[in-house]
């Protein structure tokens, strides 16, 4: 089960790589002091960004694994081996022996919420 992002991280993202590659792109049919081509190369890196948190989501949990997906490596923690589990200043905790995760709950697109809060109410009745 994939938990996105707020949409306005995603828009903001989006957003901003646009603009960047407009400036950019004007940069190379304009003589300017500046190296306004290095605006296009951050553009595309905001735009790749954007896409790439639209297609993974913000965390996803699968086959009993909490996963964050990141670049390089994605952080992952065991929900069946966690040590501790809580809830403190709008931060979802996860530990398991290994890792720890915190998730913040403001990020948490809205319509996913209700399901995650199922999802962690379960996880901490469970292991208290």
């Amino acid at each position: 089960m994939i938990f996105r992002q707020n949409s306005w991280r995603l828009y903001l993202g989006l957003g901003f790589g646009l603009v960047f590659i407009f400036i950019g792109i004007n940069g190379l049919f304009t003589k300017l002091d500046i190296p306004v081509t290095m605006y296009g190369i951050f553009g595309l890196g905001w735009t790749a960004y954007a896409i790439y948190s639209y297609k993974n989501g913000y965390f996803k949990i699968i086959n009993n694994q909490l996963i964050i997906p990141s670049f390089p490596k994605s952080r992952k923690v065991n929900l069946g081996e966690l040590s501790e589990i809580k809830y403190t200043a709008g931060d979802y905790v996860f530990k398991d022996s290994k890792n720890e995760i915190r998730i913040v709950k403001e990020l948490i697109n809205k319509k996913d919420l209700a399901k995650f809060e199922q999802i962690f109410n379960e996880l901490k009745d469970k292991h208290s």
